[in-house]
């Protein structure tokens, strides 16, 4: 068989043999331009809109519905059948015409209608001869399915079959099979009746039926008598005698008739005495946060793109919040990378802004990352936010205010916002108190950008706080020291320092740095890629160093710092050829130290472990990053260890003794430049000149602390 339009259709409306559909569809199998027309088929035949279609050899909008009915009953010469399968493929409207009348013809011819006799001769009754012959039997024609029209019985009953089943119609039907039939429609139709009337509401005024208890069981006690009753429905209270009760709805009381004779009087209501109010107890300390997790807010998409990272409870690997999923889930801490600028927007209303820094950008702040943890707040309180380090500008946009909970340290500030004009600004940084023992010193600043707040804590009750009014705290005099009238020129100060817009202190340093922020926003596609993406961009190394190279190289190291990666920071301490990323690495080491006293340990572990420093030399490098405290720097003896130090044999601990060392001088000083060009990867020849002006310099301040203070 040919595979032509026509058996195409005859194949899709299953009217071909079985055999010959079998081999039809093994040729459609085998036919790509076959298979696309089927799926145009069934495409134009479910298609709107489209126009009438003109027939083939006209022109215009000329349609001729006999040359459907030619090409479906295969009368065309093979000329004009070629001409019309041309056109349908053409044409859409031509090609859904033809496929829609063969499929109307295949369900109309093949699936019979079944007319009742009765019917076929009452329809033909109404036009005389010769115009109809209602006793003339239906003929025989042959359908597009290859079915036959079998004539039916003249019988009335064979109508029943043909009525949706319901051989009630049947006139040849017995009277008892009619009886019965009827009968058990009375049955259940006078069941229903029944079943209504005794589901019918009774009036409201109607007394009520109470069954009767069983002999052995006490029949409950009346309930004392009560002037009126709360609003409730009347089921649910029980009548007694003499019980008034006011019902809502309706509005108007509704007296319940009597029950038992005699009606016993109503005992006179003895008045309530007032209630006592007891004074107001002292609030205990604020609950602990809460471990539960859940949704409480999200994070505003800016532009450039900040990157926040964050960190479950279940994974400690740190994770970028990806622009297209910005919910955040109480218990993940939340960091801001040093630089970056990032806004959340809790459910409550309150509004955080996290603000990192970085020390080309504005060297007044000692922080690097802003990083706190959201957590489910409690009753009362819009925002519970534990704060871990780094500075953070909350508003409301609720009219009345809001009370924003902070928890840092040891202390838990609850912060009252005046309304939605109000802007208080809270930083809190952590710094390594010069010494061996490593201790960290943990101070707060709040102060109000504008509007009015009031702080509560366990040293403050409710101090008010108005624009430009201030508040601090530290780890180590555990005294919150309001400063509610600063003068005006403190006042400026503080202002440009609190600022979330500051003036970059070096203009061209702040945009090498800015732009290689926005470049690591963009490299950052993979969420799971943070370290990987830093990591890689310390390997480049440029072929020609330039400033931007430098600021990129730099920017890289402090977010290791920003996410605690002490392995990272151990490699760049141990660079072999850039001393400006030993340098950074030194000064993200101190700001992790204080950030997080534990990793101090670890940090150590990966000099012995990986970068294979001797015990000792790995002590001293722990030692350099601490810092000495004043009476030690004013010891010569310190200068004489610092000074030894540079010749030690691990590059590690020769880039933090020049790294302090550089504190005791002036680095602007013309003097100071055959220092600052000492190289702590250099061989010992390389760096023996400016190893010597580094021993004429440790002399020289030595005679200094000699001398006495004048």
């Amino acid at each position: 068989m040919r595979l032509t339009l026509r058996t195409l259709l005859a194949y899709l409306d299953d009217t071909l043999e079985p055999q010959v559909a079998r081999e039809m569809g093994q040729k459609l199998a085998d036919n790509a331009a076959a298979l696309e027309l089927v799926d145009r088929l069934k495409r134009v035949t479910r298609k709107r809109g489209l126009g009438v279609p003109s027939s083939v050899g006209t022109k215009g909008d000329t349609a001729d519905p006999n040359q459907v009915a030619q090409y479906l009953s295969d009368t065309m010469t093979a000329e004009q059948v070629a001409a019309f399968e041309k056109a349908c493929l053409d044409s859409d409207v031509n090609l859904a015409e033809v496929a829609a009348c063969h499929q109307i013809l295949t369900l109309v011819l093949s699936e019979q209608v079944r007319v009742p006799p009765t019917a076929r001769r009452r329809m033909y009754g109404l036009v005389g001869a010769p115009a109809s012959l209602p006793n003339r039997k239906p003929g025989k024609t042959v359908p597009v399915g290859g079915t036959r029209d079998d004539t039916p019985p003249a019988d009335d009953r064979i109508d029943a079959s043909y009525l949706l089943g319901m051989s009630a119609f049947a006139a040849g039907e017995r009277r008892a099979v009619r009886l019965t039939r009827l009968a058990v429609i009375g049955v259940v139709a006078s069941l229903l009746v029944v079943a209504a009337v005794m589901a019918w509401p009774r009036h409201p005024d109607a007394p009520r039926e109470t069954a009767a208890l069983p002999a052995t069981t006490p029949p409950p006690a009346p309930p004392a008598p009560v002037a009126k009753a709360e609003a409730v429905k009347p089921d649910a209270v029980p009548v007694t005698e003499g019980t008034k009760l006011e019902i809502l709805p309706p509005p108007k009381p509704i007296e319940v008739p009597k029950v038992v004779e005699p009606e016993p009087a109503v005992p006179t209501p003895v008045p309530t005495p007032p209630a006592v109010v007891e004074p107001p107890k002292e609030a205990g300390p604020p609950p602990p946060a809460s471990v539960d997790r859940a949704v409480v807010g999200q994070w505003e998409k800016r532009e450039p793109l900040p990157v926040l990272v964050r960190q479950s409870p279940a994974n400690p690997a740190w994770t970028r919040v990806p622009a297209d999923a910005p919910e955040l889930v109480s218990t993940d801490r939340l960091t801001c990378l040093p630089g970056y600028k990032a806004t959340i927007r809790l459910e409550s209303g309150v509004t955080v802004d996290l603000w990192g820094n970085l020390p080309d950008l504005f060297l007044g702040s000692p922080i690097l990352e802003a990083s706190l943890t959201p957590t489910v707040p409690a009753p009362g309180v819009s925002a519970d936010l534990t704060v871990h380090t780094g500075r953070f500008y909350v508003i409301t946009k609720n009219p009345k205010g809001a009370t924003v909970r902070l928890r840092f340290a040891t202390e838990v500030w609850d912060v009252a916002l005046g309304d939605d004009k109000t802007e208080v600004v809270l930083e809190v940084s952590r710094e390594l108190v010069p010494g061996p023992a490593g201790a960290v010193r943990a101070s707060a600043g709040l102060h109000v950008n504008a509007g009015r707040a009031t702080l509560t804590s366990t040293a403050l009750k409710g101090v008010a706080l108005g624009k430009a009014d201030e508040v601090y705290w530290d780890s180590v005099s555990r005294l919150s020291r309001p400063r509610l009238d600063p003068d005006q020129r403190m006042r400026a100060d503080r202002s440009a320092y609190w600022s979330k817009f500051p003036v970059y202190p070096d203009a061209a340093r702040a945009k090498a740095s800015l732009a290689a922020l926005d470049d690591f926003s963009k490299k950052i596609a993979d969420p799971n890629r943070v370290r990987a993406t830093f990591d890689e961009a310390l390997q480049d190394k440029p072929e020609a160093a330039n400033f931007q190279a430098f600021a990129t190289a730099r920017v890289a190291v402090l977010m290791f710092a920003g996410l605690g990666d002490v392995n990272g920071l151990a490699d760049c301490l141990g660079d072999p050829s850039r001393g400006f990323i030993r340098q950074a690495a030194a000064v993200g080491l101190r700001s992790l130290f204080a950030a997080d006293p534990s990793s101090a340990e670890r940090f150590r572990e990966v000099l012995v472990a990986k970068a294979r420093l001797p015990e000792d030399e790995a002590d001293t490098a722990m030692r350099l990053l601490r810092g000495f405290t004043p009476a030690e720097r004013a010891d010569p003896e310190t200068l004489t260890l610092l000074g030894g130090k540079l010749s030690s044999a691990s590059v590690p601990v020769r880039e933090l003794s020049l790294f302090t060392l550089v504190s005791f001088i002036d680095p602007a000083d013309p003097a100071a430049k055959p220092l600052l060009t000492f190289d702590a990867a250099a061989s010992a020849e390389a760096r023996a000149a400016s190893t010597a002006a580094w021993a004429k310099k440790i002399d020289e301040l030595k005679r200094k602390l000699a001398e006495p203070a004048k």
